[in-house]
Protein backbone atom coordinates (compact mmCIF):
# COMPACT_ATOMS: atom_id res chain seq x y z
CA UNK A 1 0.00 0.00 0.00
CA UNK A 2 1.15 3.51 -0.82
CA UNK A 3 -0.51 6.93 -0.64
CA UNK A 4 -2.95 6.24 -3.48
CA UNK A 5 -3.20 2.49 -4.10
CA UNK A 6 -4.64 -0.37 -2.05
CA UNK A 7 -4.42 -3.89 -3.47
CA UNK A 8 -6.54 -6.73 -2.13
CA UNK A 9 -9.29 -9.27 -2.86
CA UNK A 10 -12.52 -10.69 -1.43
CA UNK A 11 -13.28 -14.39 -1.04
CA UNK A 12 -16.00 -16.65 0.38
CA UNK A 13 -15.49 -19.96 2.11
CA UNK A 14 -18.28 -21.28 -0.13
CA UNK A 15 -19.84 -20.10 -3.39
CA UNK A 16 -21.10 -16.54 -3.10
CA UNK A 17 -24.91 -16.18 -3.37
CA UNK A 18 -26.14 -14.43 -6.52
CA UNK A 19 -26.87 -10.86 -5.36
CA UNK A 20 -25.73 -7.23 -5.32
CA UNK A 21 -23.21 -6.27 -2.64
CA UNK A 22 -21.43 -3.22 -1.14
CA UNK A 23 -17.87 -3.54 0.24
CA UNK A 24 -16.52 -1.01 2.75
CA UNK A 25 -12.82 -0.27 3.34
CA UNK A 26 -11.83 0.77 6.83
CA UNK A 27 -8.42 2.07 7.95
CA UNK A 28 -7.82 2.33 11.69
CA UNK A 29 -11.54 1.80 12.16
CA UNK A 30 -12.43 4.69 9.84
CA UNK A 31 -14.45 4.18 6.62
CA UNK A 32 -12.56 5.59 3.68
CA UNK A 33 -14.25 3.97 0.63
CA UNK A 34 -17.20 1.82 -0.43
CA UNK A 35 -17.50 -0.31 -3.61
CA UNK A 36 -20.66 -1.70 -5.20
CA UNK A 37 -20.43 -5.03 -7.06
CA UNK A 38 -22.62 -7.91 -8.18
CA UNK A 39 -22.21 -11.70 -8.15
CA UNK A 40 -23.88 -13.02 -11.32
CA UNK A 41 -25.35 -16.44 -12.06
CA UNK A 42 -22.39 -18.49 -13.38
CA UNK A 43 -24.69 -20.55 -15.61
CA UNK A 44 -26.09 -17.52 -17.41
CA UNK A 45 -23.09 -17.28 -19.73
CA UNK A 46 -23.80 -20.79 -21.00
CA UNK A 47 -27.00 -19.70 -22.70
CA UNK A 48 -26.25 -19.43 -26.41
CA UNK A 49 -28.16 -16.26 -27.23
CA UNK A 50 -26.92 -16.06 -30.84
CA UNK A 51 -28.22 -19.56 -31.51
CA UNK A 52 -31.55 -18.76 -29.85
CA UNK A 53 -31.89 -15.62 -31.93
CA UNK A 54 -30.93 -17.51 -35.09
CA UNK A 55 -33.53 -20.24 -34.63
CA UNK A 56 -36.19 -17.68 -33.76
CA UNK A 57 -35.57 -16.12 -37.19
CA UNK A 58 -36.59 -19.30 -39.06
CA UNK A 59 -38.50 -18.77 -42.30
CA UNK A 60 -40.12 -21.00 -44.97
CA UNK A 61 -37.84 -21.98 -47.87
CA UNK A 62 -39.09 -23.73 -51.02
CA UNK A 63 -37.06 -25.87 -53.39
CA UNK A 64 -36.48 -24.28 -56.77
CA UNK A 65 -38.77 -26.94 -58.23
CA UNK A 66 -41.49 -25.89 -55.73
CA UNK A 67 -41.89 -29.53 -54.74
CA UNK A 68 -41.40 -29.02 -50.98
CA UNK A 69 -41.16 -26.21 -48.45
CA UNK A 70 -39.38 -26.39 -45.08
CA UNK A 71 -38.62 -24.05 -42.18
CA UNK A 72 -34.98 -22.92 -41.83
CA UNK A 73 -33.15 -20.21 -39.81
CA UNK A 74 -32.65 -17.13 -41.96
CA UNK A 75 -28.84 -17.05 -41.83
CA UNK A 76 -28.23 -20.73 -42.67
CA UNK A 77 -26.47 -21.22 -46.01
CA UNK A 78 -28.58 -23.06 -48.59
CA UNK A 79 -27.45 -25.30 -51.44
CA UNK A 80 -30.29 -26.28 -53.78
CA UNK A 81 -29.35 -28.89 -56.42
CA UNK A 82 -32.90 -29.95 -57.24
CA UNK A 83 -33.40 -31.79 -60.53
CA UNK A 84 -36.60 -32.36 -62.56
CA UNK A 85 -39.47 -33.69 -60.41
CA UNK A 86 -37.13 -33.81 -57.42
CA UNK A 87 -35.93 -31.59 -54.58
CA UNK A 88 -32.48 -31.68 -53.00
CA UNK A 89 -31.57 -28.99 -50.47
CA UNK A 90 -28.84 -28.72 -47.85
CA UNK A 91 -28.74 -26.07 -45.10
CA UNK A 92 -25.73 -25.30 -42.88
CA UNK A 93 -25.49 -23.03 -39.81
CA UNK A 94 -22.81 -20.28 -39.99
CA UNK A 95 -20.82 -21.87 -37.17
CA UNK A 96 -21.41 -25.43 -38.46
CA UNK A 97 -23.36 -26.38 -35.31
CA UNK A 98 -26.47 -27.27 -37.31
CA UNK A 99 -27.19 -29.10 -40.57
CA UNK A 100 -30.47 -29.88 -42.39
CA UNK A 101 -30.80 -32.02 -45.53
CA UNK A 102 -34.00 -32.42 -47.55
CA UNK A 103 -34.58 -34.84 -50.42
CA UNK A 104 -37.87 -35.40 -52.24
CA UNK A 105 -38.96 -37.19 -55.38
CA UNK A 106 -42.15 -38.40 -57.00
CA UNK A 107 -43.21 -42.05 -56.74
CA UNK A 108 -46.19 -43.77 -58.36
CA UNK A 109 -47.03 -46.30 -55.66
CA UNK A 110 -47.78 -45.29 -52.08
CA UNK A 111 -45.47 -47.15 -49.66
CA UNK A 112 -46.85 -48.67 -46.47
CA UNK A 113 -45.52 -47.93 -42.99
CA UNK A 114 -43.08 -50.87 -43.02
CA UNK A 115 -41.65 -49.79 -46.39
CA UNK A 116 -41.20 -46.23 -45.09
CA UNK A 117 -39.30 -47.43 -42.03
CA UNK A 118 -37.11 -49.70 -44.15
CA UNK A 119 -36.31 -46.88 -46.57
CA UNK A 120 -35.48 -44.55 -43.66
CA UNK A 121 -33.12 -47.08 -42.09
CA UNK A 122 -31.41 -47.66 -45.41
CA UNK A 123 -31.05 -43.92 -46.03
CA UNK A 124 -29.64 -42.96 -42.64
CA UNK A 125 -27.51 -46.03 -41.92
CA UNK A 126 -26.07 -45.81 -45.43
CA UNK A 127 -25.24 -42.12 -45.02
CA UNK A 128 -23.20 -42.75 -41.86
CA UNK A 129 -21.98 -46.31 -42.47
CA UNK A 130 -18.32 -45.21 -42.30
CA UNK A 131 -18.77 -43.07 -39.14
CA UNK A 132 -17.85 -45.19 -36.11
CA UNK A 133 -19.44 -42.65 -33.73
CA UNK A 134 -22.88 -42.94 -35.35
CA UNK A 135 -25.62 -44.61 -33.29
CA UNK A 136 -29.15 -44.88 -34.69
CA UNK A 137 -32.30 -45.90 -32.84
CA UNK A 138 -34.88 -48.15 -34.55
CA UNK A 139 -37.24 -46.36 -36.91
CA UNK A 140 -40.74 -45.74 -35.59
CA UNK A 141 -44.09 -44.95 -37.22
CA UNK A 142 -45.82 -41.71 -36.20
CA UNK A 143 -49.55 -41.06 -35.86
CA UNK A 144 -49.72 -39.54 -39.35
CA UNK A 145 -48.07 -42.61 -40.92
CA UNK A 146 -44.67 -40.99 -41.40
CA UNK A 147 -41.45 -42.57 -40.13
CA UNK A 148 -38.91 -41.17 -37.68
CA UNK A 149 -35.44 -42.20 -36.57
CA UNK A 150 -33.27 -40.60 -33.87
CA UNK A 151 -29.48 -40.74 -33.96
CA UNK A 152 -26.28 -39.39 -32.41
CA UNK A 153 -22.73 -38.90 -33.67
CA UNK A 154 -19.61 -36.84 -33.01
CA UNK A 155 -18.39 -34.06 -35.31
CA UNK A 156 -15.13 -32.10 -35.27
CA UNK A 157 -15.96 -28.43 -35.77
CA UNK A 158 -13.78 -25.57 -36.97
CA UNK A 159 -12.53 -25.03 -33.41
CA UNK A 160 -10.72 -28.37 -33.71
CA UNK A 161 -12.81 -29.88 -30.90
CA UNK A 162 -15.02 -32.95 -31.32
CA UNK A 163 -18.61 -32.10 -30.34
CA UNK A 164 -21.54 -34.44 -29.67
CA UNK A 165 -24.40 -34.01 -32.15
CA UNK A 166 -27.98 -35.25 -31.90
CA UNK A 167 -30.24 -35.70 -34.88
CA UNK A 168 -33.57 -36.79 -36.26
CA UNK A 169 -34.37 -38.23 -39.68
CA UNK A 170 -37.90 -38.55 -41.04
CA UNK A 171 -39.72 -39.91 -44.07
CA UNK A 172 -43.16 -38.99 -45.33
CA UNK A 173 -45.31 -39.77 -48.39
CA UNK A 174 -47.98 -37.33 -49.57
CA UNK A 175 -49.41 -36.13 -52.90
CA UNK A 176 -47.33 -38.72 -54.77
CA UNK A 177 -44.10 -37.35 -53.28
CA UNK A 178 -41.70 -39.13 -50.93
CA UNK A 179 -39.74 -36.76 -48.66
CA UNK A 180 -36.65 -37.69 -46.64
CA UNK A 181 -35.27 -35.19 -44.12
CA UNK A 182 -32.21 -35.32 -41.90
CA UNK A 183 -31.47 -32.69 -39.24
CA UNK A 184 -28.67 -32.65 -36.68
CA UNK A 185 -27.37 -30.03 -34.24
CA UNK A 186 -24.68 -29.73 -31.60
CA UNK A 187 -26.06 -31.04 -28.31
CA UNK A 188 -25.91 -27.77 -26.34
CA UNK A 189 -27.56 -25.94 -29.24
CA UNK A 190 -30.49 -28.34 -29.09
CA UNK A 191 -30.84 -27.91 -25.33
CA UNK A 192 -31.32 -24.14 -25.70
CA UNK A 193 -33.50 -24.30 -28.84
CA UNK A 194 -35.82 -27.28 -28.36
CA UNK A 195 -39.05 -25.43 -29.20
CA UNK A 196 -37.60 -23.85 -32.34
CA UNK A 197 -36.14 -27.18 -33.45
CA UNK A 198 -39.53 -28.78 -32.89
CA UNK A 199 -41.12 -26.18 -35.15
CA UNK A 200 -38.57 -26.97 -37.87
CA UNK A 201 -39.16 -30.72 -37.73
CA UNK A 202 -42.96 -30.28 -37.68
CA UNK A 203 -43.02 -27.89 -40.64
CA UNK A 204 -43.23 -29.58 -44.06
CA UNK A 205 -45.33 -28.61 -47.04
CA UNK A 206 -45.52 -30.88 -50.08
CA UNK A 207 -46.83 -29.45 -53.33
CA UNK A 208 -49.84 -30.89 -55.10
CA UNK A 209 -49.01 -32.26 -58.58
CA UNK A 210 -50.30 -29.09 -60.22
CA UNK A 211 -48.22 -26.82 -58.02
CA UNK A 212 -44.80 -28.30 -58.78
CA UNK A 213 -42.85 -26.82 -61.67
CA UNK A 214 -43.40 -28.98 -64.80
CA UNK A 215 -41.34 -28.86 -67.96
CA UNK A 216 -43.01 -27.03 -70.82
CA UNK A 217 -44.94 -29.27 -73.20
CA UNK A 218 -42.88 -28.15 -76.17
CA UNK A 219 -39.55 -28.81 -74.49
CA UNK A 220 -40.69 -32.17 -73.14
CA UNK A 221 -41.68 -33.40 -76.61
CA UNK A 222 -38.50 -32.24 -78.36
CA UNK A 223 -35.46 -34.53 -78.50
CA UNK A 224 -32.75 -33.71 -75.95
CA UNK A 225 -30.19 -31.65 -77.86
CA UNK A 226 -26.49 -31.16 -77.05
CA UNK A 227 -25.17 -30.22 -80.49
CA UNK A 228 -24.80 -26.42 -80.28
CA UNK A 229 -22.00 -26.05 -77.69
CA UNK A 230 -20.40 -23.02 -76.13
CA UNK A 231 -17.90 -22.54 -73.28
CA UNK A 232 -18.98 -21.66 -69.77
CA UNK A 233 -16.40 -19.97 -67.54
CA UNK A 234 -17.22 -19.51 -63.87
CA UNK A 235 -17.13 -15.81 -62.82
CA UNK A 236 -14.43 -16.59 -60.27
CA UNK A 237 -12.22 -18.14 -62.95
CA UNK A 238 -12.22 -21.42 -60.99
CA UNK A 239 -13.22 -23.62 -63.93
CA UNK A 240 -14.49 -23.74 -67.49
CA UNK A 241 -16.47 -26.39 -69.34
CA UNK A 242 -18.42 -26.89 -72.57
CA UNK A 243 -22.18 -26.44 -72.30
CA UNK A 244 -25.08 -26.55 -74.81
CA UNK A 245 -26.04 -22.95 -75.45
CA UNK A 246 -29.75 -23.58 -74.78
CA UNK A 247 -29.22 -25.20 -71.39
CA UNK A 248 -29.87 -23.33 -68.13
CA UNK A 249 -26.95 -22.49 -65.83
CA UNK A 250 -27.65 -22.71 -62.08
CA UNK A 251 -24.85 -21.48 -59.83
CA UNK A 252 -25.33 -22.93 -56.33
CA UNK A 253 -21.84 -22.19 -54.99
CA UNK A 254 -21.64 -22.08 -51.20
CA UNK A 255 -19.64 -23.13 -48.14
CA UNK A 256 -16.22 -23.05 -49.79
CA UNK A 257 -17.25 -25.07 -52.86
CA UNK A 258 -17.95 -23.95 -56.42
CA UNK A 259 -21.15 -25.74 -57.48
CA UNK A 260 -22.77 -25.22 -60.88
CA UNK A 261 -25.49 -27.31 -62.56
CA UNK A 262 -26.43 -27.26 -66.24
CA UNK A 263 -30.04 -28.24 -66.99
CA UNK A 264 -31.64 -29.16 -70.33
CA UNK A 265 -34.60 -26.87 -71.23
CA UNK A 266 -37.10 -29.69 -70.74
CA UNK A 267 -35.50 -30.50 -67.37
CA UNK A 268 -34.98 -34.11 -68.45
CA UNK A 269 -31.18 -34.20 -68.34
CA UNK A 270 -28.42 -32.32 -66.61
CA UNK A 271 -24.80 -32.37 -65.57
CA UNK A 272 -23.06 -30.63 -62.72
CA UNK A 273 -19.67 -29.57 -61.39
CA UNK A 274 -18.57 -29.26 -57.77
CA UNK A 275 -14.98 -28.12 -57.16
CA UNK A 276 -13.13 -27.35 -53.95
CA UNK A 277 -9.59 -26.78 -52.77
CA UNK A 278 -7.64 -29.42 -50.84
CA UNK A 279 -4.61 -29.13 -48.57
CA UNK A 280 -3.60 -32.73 -49.18
CA UNK A 281 -0.17 -32.99 -50.77
CA UNK A 282 0.25 -36.72 -51.31
CA UNK A 283 -1.47 -38.39 -54.25
CA UNK A 284 -4.64 -40.19 -53.07
CA UNK A 285 -4.81 -43.97 -53.06
CA UNK A 286 -7.53 -45.78 -54.96
CA UNK A 287 -9.17 -46.69 -51.63
CA UNK A 288 -9.26 -43.02 -50.64
CA UNK A 289 -10.75 -42.05 -54.01
CA UNK A 290 -13.34 -44.81 -53.75
CA UNK A 291 -14.36 -43.75 -50.23
CA UNK A 292 -14.68 -40.07 -51.16
CA UNK A 293 -16.67 -40.87 -54.29
CA UNK A 294 -18.95 -43.18 -52.33
CA UNK A 295 -19.73 -40.55 -49.71
CA UNK A 296 -20.48 -37.94 -52.37
CA UNK A 297 -22.68 -40.37 -54.33
CA UNK A 298 -24.65 -41.52 -51.29
CA UNK A 299 -25.46 -37.95 -50.34
CA UNK A 300 -26.61 -37.10 -53.88
CA UNK A 301 -28.37 -40.31 -54.94
CA UNK A 302 -28.54 -42.74 -52.02
CA UNK A 303 -32.30 -42.31 -51.57
CA UNK A 304 -33.35 -42.77 -55.21
CA UNK A 305 -35.87 -45.56 -55.96
CA UNK A 306 -34.66 -48.75 -57.67
CA UNK A 307 -31.08 -47.52 -57.49
CA UNK A 308 -28.41 -49.65 -59.15
CA UNK A 309 -24.69 -48.91 -59.11
CA UNK A 310 -21.68 -50.40 -60.88
CA UNK A 311 -18.27 -50.94 -59.35
CA UNK A 312 -15.99 -47.94 -59.02
CA UNK A 313 -13.38 -47.80 -61.79
CA UNK A 314 -10.10 -45.88 -62.01
CA UNK A 315 -9.59 -44.71 -65.63
CA UNK A 316 -6.36 -42.87 -64.82
CA UNK A 317 -4.28 -41.67 -61.86
CA UNK A 318 -6.28 -39.45 -59.51
CA UNK A 319 -9.60 -40.28 -61.20
CA UNK A 320 -12.47 -42.48 -59.99
CA UNK A 321 -15.70 -43.17 -61.90
CA UNK A 322 -19.00 -44.87 -61.12
CA UNK A 323 -22.13 -45.36 -63.26
CA UNK A 324 -25.61 -45.77 -61.86
CA UNK A 325 -29.32 -45.89 -62.70
CA UNK A 326 -32.57 -45.14 -60.89
CA UNK A 327 -36.26 -44.43 -61.55
CA UNK A 328 -38.09 -41.11 -61.41
CA UNK A 329 -41.58 -40.00 -62.34
CA UNK A 330 -41.68 -37.52 -65.24
CA UNK A 331 -45.12 -36.20 -66.15
CA UNK A 332 -46.85 -39.30 -64.79
CA UNK A 333 -44.51 -41.83 -66.38
CA UNK A 334 -41.78 -43.85 -64.69
CA UNK A 335 -38.51 -43.04 -66.45
CA UNK A 336 -35.24 -44.91 -66.01
CA UNK A 337 -32.40 -42.45 -65.56
CA UNK A 338 -28.77 -43.37 -66.23
CA UNK A 339 -25.83 -41.39 -64.95
CA UNK A 340 -22.13 -41.24 -64.22
CA UNK A 341 -20.17 -39.50 -61.50
CA UNK A 342 -16.44 -38.75 -61.58
CA UNK A 343 -14.01 -37.69 -58.88
CA UNK A 344 -10.93 -35.86 -60.20
CA UNK A 345 -7.97 -35.00 -57.98
CA UNK A 346 -5.82 -32.46 -59.83
CA UNK A 347 -3.08 -30.76 -57.82
CA UNK A 348 -4.69 -28.76 -55.02
CA UNK A 349 -8.23 -29.27 -56.34
CA UNK A 350 -10.90 -31.92 -55.97
CA UNK A 351 -13.72 -31.98 -58.52
CA UNK A 352 -16.91 -34.01 -58.80
CA UNK A 353 -18.56 -34.18 -62.23
CA UNK A 354 -21.90 -35.91 -62.65
CA UNK A 355 -24.37 -36.31 -65.49
CA UNK A 356 -27.86 -37.83 -65.75
CA UNK A 357 -30.16 -38.49 -68.73
CA UNK A 358 -33.05 -40.83 -69.60
CA UNK A 359 -31.82 -44.31 -70.53
CA UNK A 360 -33.53 -43.98 -73.93
CA UNK A 361 -31.25 -41.02 -74.80
CA UNK A 362 -27.94 -42.12 -73.27
CA UNK A 363 -26.50 -43.89 -76.31
CA UNK A 364 -27.30 -40.96 -78.60
CA UNK A 365 -25.85 -38.41 -76.18
CA UNK A 366 -22.76 -40.36 -75.05
CA UNK A 367 -20.31 -38.58 -77.38
CA UNK A 368 -21.68 -35.17 -76.37
CA UNK A 369 -21.29 -35.95 -72.67
CA UNK A 370 -17.73 -37.17 -73.33
CA UNK A 371 -16.99 -33.87 -75.09
CA UNK A 372 -18.24 -32.01 -72.02
CA UNK A 373 -16.12 -34.08 -69.66
CA UNK A 374 -12.91 -33.71 -71.70
CA UNK A 375 -13.43 -29.93 -71.89
CA UNK A 376 -13.38 -29.45 -68.11
CA UNK A 377 -10.53 -27.27 -66.83
CA UNK A 378 -10.03 -26.25 -63.20
CA UNK A 379 -7.78 -23.54 -61.73
CA UNK A 380 -7.08 -24.47 -58.10
CA UNK A 381 -5.70 -21.03 -57.27
CA UNK A 382 -9.11 -19.48 -58.06
CA UNK A 383 -11.08 -21.81 -55.81
CA UNK A 384 -12.36 -20.35 -52.52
Amino acid sequence: MNDSTLTGYLSWKESAPVAKYTAEVLVNGKSIKTFDFEVADPTAAAVTAPNSARFADAKPVSSKTNLVQVLVPGDWAVTDTSAPDEATMDFLAPDNTGYYAVSAFKVKTAPDAAALRSQLDKYLDGTYKTDTTYKGAPSTTQDDGSGRKLFTLNVKLTDGVVHPFVGQASIKFSNGVLVLRRMMVEKTVLESNRDAMGNMTDYLKIATPAASAPASAAAANDPIAMDDMGTYSHPSGAFSISVPKAWKVLDESANGSVIVNFVEPGARAFYGVEALKTNEVAAPTQDALKTALGLYFTKAYGDKPNLRTDQVQFPSEGVARMTFAYDIDIQGHTTRMVGAVYLLRQGASVSFLRSVAPSSDVTRLRDAFNTVGYSYRVVAAKLP
